[in-house]
């Protein structure tokens, strides 16, 4: 009785454990697809500033890169 308990117990831990790995193995590729988007962002922002510079713009680039360098600070410098 209690040895079935115990195989039971077993099984059900091992399938945990596998579900786990598998939600740390999509939060890697999530936080890794994040730090690949705010780096294409970072660089689409300096597009923006550059052509805003020769253009004589009105600072808008600079908006868009303080809102974007909370992502980088989080996913790329972290």
């Amino acid at each position: 009785m209690y040895g079935d308990e115990c195989r039971d117990l077993l099984r059900e831990l091992a399938e945990l454990e596998s579900k786990k790995a598998g939600l740390h193995l999509k939060l890697y590729l999530l936080e890794s697809s994040a730090r690949n988007e705010s780096i294409r962002l970072m660089g689409k922002v300096g597009l923006c500033e550059l052509r805003e510079q020769m253009s004589g713009g009105k600072g808008k680039a600079r908006e868009l890169r303080e809102k974007s360098l909370v992502f980088f600070r989080k996913y790329v410098r972290s």
